[in-house]
């Protein structure tokens, strides 16, 4: 029983070290995005800089963060690639968010 339980606790660190490691890179992605949005920089956020962002936001489980980037960038004039799809599906199936995929799917027939 000693080995169950410390064999719990080793997979509850993994899992906290796992869920940890993404939460610096989406921080990351998330201020880069904000601050080339506020401020006038050289580059304006492209599609890869939002790819970016939505690919973070979906590896730390934040579906609606990633589906409001999606909003954001089309409001903002720009088109979604195969890319930015493929990473809000794999972002859904991760969750095992399927009505998310449908999100997806209804997304790409409107634009």
């Amino acid at each position: 029983q000693y080995q169950q339980q410390q064999q719990q606790g080793a997979e509850g660190e993994a899992n906290t070290r796992k869920k940890v490691s993404y939460i610096v890179p989406m921080k990351r992605a998330l201020q880069l995005l904000r601050t080339l949005k506020t401020n006038k920089h050289v580059v304006d956020p492209n599609i890869v800089i939002y790819n970016a962002a939505i690919r973070a936001l979906g590896e730390g489980n934040h579906l609606n963060g990633a589906f409001k980037l999606m909003e954001d960038l089309t409001t903002g004039g720009l088109v979604p690639t195969e890319v930015t799809y493929g990473t809000l599906m794999c972002a859904c199936e991760r969750a095992g968010d399927y009505n998310g995929m449908n999100k997806v799917f209804a997304f790409m027939a409107k634009h």
